[in-house]
């Protein structure tokens, strides 16, 4: 019974907000995704960069860190628009 007034009233929520809410909450998620494939990006052109063309064995090393760090960061953000978009699909 608790679980069908919840439903209820989270179906009686949608139909009250705004037509374009959910446009927007879809176009914000697209650029959060954006921000991460970007971050990812910078992340890994630096780990390249500092392998190509550091002399020193640190920035090496850094090079190395920055590499699976700019594929962990895409990763988490495509991870997090996909549970985004999974609890917009939830509440459709």
């Amino acid at each position: 019974m608790l679980f069908r007034n919840a439903a209820l009233t989270r179906q009686k929520a949608k139909t009250a907000l705004d037509p374009l809410a959910y446009e927007r909450t879809v176009l914000a998620d697209e650029r959060t995704l954006l921000a991460y494939v970007r971050t990812a990006l910078a992340f890994f052109g630096a780990g390249v960069g500092l392998l190509e063309f550091s002399r020193s064995g640190l920035m090496t090393v850094v090079g190395w860190i920055f590499l699976p760090l700019g594929v962990f960061i895409l990763a988490m953000g495509f991870h997090s628009y996909r549970e985004s978009q999974a609890r917009m699909d939830d509440t459709d």
